[in-house]
């Protein structure tokens, strides 16, 4: 039976409307405008004046009324005729579908949530995952029903689109471009979950006929058979490591999927279960040698070991040796759960942004957190628990060696990632708010001065702003390096000392960014239309123009800074890899009186340094914080 706080809480989470109020289409920006913006984000990062001089004739040439401008202007036009969203199929293609490198660390973030102080043994992990199970499945069916409450800003809604492809969905593996299975609209399908324990995969049924979820303690019974049914081995059968698979170079996997499906129709029916899947479970074991999940390291208060290693094991799952094998890198939502406490969320990004899964799993940690009650056996439990299936693959030899390569490789490539989780201890974004600064903005100019300081030069930098303003829509790039950032970062590279000047220069980069970040989300940054206009070029066999082929319009999209800011109302924080070899990725969840952070980048690398751009971002936001006091307020009209 439900328990009464939890049935209250879930009245309190959603409406009762059973619609959604519709959202414009994405529009087609100004040409003249985003040429403009497009010259402007140039200038703090090409400082050769005769190289942007250049692009700027290139741009001139681009827009003029007899120019290739207008004609791709007007195509794109046309092709946004009638349509809901006249991007996001091909950014969809661009972004990942076709993007050939392997899922993990490259294209697919993880959620790590807050330490489960109550998960010490098995029976605790079990019990914890039964839960999220159970309650996201309620959440399952808050999305069929909409019945989840629109998000909006203002009066402006929200599109919920993205919420319709978290379950039930995932990306397949096939040469040059991939494919997606999609929730089934009858809600009768998609009644299984797969748990993952050993390396093995289990089918779980997780509804009953009429769609309605499994109580925790069916769902529980259901883990404790595939526990008991997937010992652990010294030697594990390579043939039970096929998730690793899923980790490699999209087109490797294409073609040991396409090989695999044809040795034998079960490997078929295997793949089919886990595709529609509503979702997938990690029973995880611990990672041997870690450091206890939520254990500060010792060198920096700044730096957090446990939640490094966390972070880690949603990545990728720490190497053949821990639990790289225990995942299915091409489901949209894997929940992973280990007996030290550890557990979170990792995603593939198809689907939708970290945000909304975002709300699924604060979703799921408020309902556990509410929700105390042990799960104990029932006399009469077995007769509703209907047995796990163990899925059984029929594999070659060589088969076996293709998963053994993978197993390879993708631990090279874990030993290439150098992760930091950083926790700003001292202040967190009611600080910021107090002194009339955007949380967001502030923490991004922290980034630029933390790179000035390190670099002496300023990144492309990259973070994602949400475009769901309009129907179908994902994001939009806002440009966080401005010729305002620019100007605070050199006033500020080579002291600490702080001055009203100073500050003034901060308030100036920080209201630049936000000004930005508005016309992103509004939909009129200049990145995705420039795409645009390039992609209808090639739609239509107009040659590449000019402006296209410059060098300095290639270096503006090496991010080598690419961030986001995911909140969540517990402290969860989310990770992924940088997006070009010599740079780094930046989440981060402001709280109130903190800010959670990951950094990563790559060891091969010989120009990137996780651990000291870490002590740099912690010296520029300490400084930063004593100019906010300096800060010249707005005037009283």
């Amino acid at each position: 039976m439900t328990n009464p706080r939890i049935s209250r809480q879930l009245c309190r989470m959603h409406g009762t409307k059973k619609h959604y109020e519709p959202v414009p289409p994405l529009p087609v920006p100004p040409l003249s405008q985003s040429l403009e913006r497009y010259v402007n984000a140039l200038k703090p990062l090409i400082p050769d004046e005769e190289s942007l001089r250049k692009t700027e004739a290139l741009v001139r040439e681009f827009g003029a009324d007899n120019g290739e401008g207008p004609k791709l202007q007007s195509l794109l036009l046309k092709h946004a005729e009638g349509k809901d969203n006249w991007l996001t199929d091909w950014w969809l293609d661009v972004a990942y579908l076709t993007f050939r490198e392997g899922n993990p660390i490259n294209v697919s973030p993880a959620i790590a949530f807050p330490r489960a102080q109550n998960i010490l043994t098995q029976d605790d992990q079990l019990q914890y995952a039964a839960k999220i199970a159970h309650h996201a499945v309620n959440f399952r069916n808050l999305i069929m029903s909409k019945t989840l409450t629109q998000e909006g800003a203002g009066k402006m809604h929200f599109c919920m689109s993205q919420y319709d492809n978290l379950f039930g969905t995932a990306r397949v593996p096939l040469a040059g471009k991939d494919g997606q299975t999609l929730l089934a609209k009858d809600p009768k399908h998609r009644q299984h979950i797969i748990v993952a324990h050993n390396n093995s995969f289990f089918i779980v049924p997780i509804c009953h006929e009429d769609g309605r979820p499994m109580s925790s303690a069916q769902i529980y019974a259901s883990l404790q058979q595939v526990v008991s049914e997937s010992p652990r081995t010294e030697v594990p059968d390579v043939h039970q490591s096929i998730g690793l698979l899923s980790s490699e170079h999209r087109d490797t996997w294409a073609g040991a999927y396409d090989s695999i499906i044809k040795h034998d129709p079960q490997n078929r029916q295997n793949f089919e279960a886990i595709q529609n899947s509503l979702f997938l479970v990690a029973l995880d074991q611990d990672n041997p040698g870690l450091p206890t999940v939520g254990e500060p390291e010792n060198r920096s208060p700044f730096v957090h070991e446990g939640r490094t290693r966390l972070a880690e094991r949603g990545l990728h799952g720490g190497g053949t040796h821990a639990n790289s094998g225990n995942r299915w890198f091409d489901k949209t939502l894997q929940f992973f759960v280990s007996s030290d406490g550890g557990a979170g969320c990792i995603i593939e990004h198809c689907a939708a942004e970290g945000p909304a899964v975002v709300r699924l799993t604060d979703y799921c940690i408020s309902m556990i957190e509410k929700d105390t009650d042990r799960l104990r056996p029932d006399p009469d439990l077995p007769h509703d628990v209907p047995r796990v299936e163990k899925l059984s693959w029929k594999l070659s030899k060589e088969h076996g060696e293709t998963i053994i390569q993978a197993g390879r490789n993708f631990n090279a490539q874990i030993e290439r990632l150098d992760l930091k989780s950083c926790e700003m201890s001292r202040f967190g974004k009611e600080a910021i708010k107090a002194g009339r600064l955007s949380p967001d903005a502030f923490i991004q100019v922290s980034f630029q001065l933390a790179y000035y300081r390190m670099y002496g030069c300023n990144a492309p930098t990259y973070e994602s702003g949400s475009i769901r303003r309009y129907s179908r829509g994902r994001t939009e790039t806002i440009r966080s390096a401005s010729v305002a950032s620019d100007a605070f970062a050199r006033a500020c590279a080579k002291t600490d000392d702080v001055s009203v000047e100073k500050a003034e220069l901060l308030r100036q980069a920080v209201l630049a960014h936000s000004e930005y970040s508005k016309w992103a989300v509004f939909g009129q940054g200049f990145d995705r239309h420039l795409l645009g206009l390039r992609l209808i070029a090639k739609e239509n066999g107009i040659p590449m123009p000019p402006v296209f082929e410059d060098p300095n319009y290639w270096e503006s999209l090496n991010f080598r800074l690419s961030t986001s800011q995911v909140p969540s109302a517990h402290e969860s924080f989310l990770s992924f890899g940088p997006v070009v070899l010599d740079g780094y990725g930046l989440c981060y969840n402001p709280r109130p009186n903190s800010v959670l952070m990951t950094i990563s980048s790559f060891r091969d690398c010989p120009t990137t340094d996780t651990q000291t751009f870490a002590e740099h971002l912690e010296q520029s936001m300490l400084f930063m914080q004593r100019l906010l006091p300096l800060v010249p307020k707005p005037s009283k009209l």
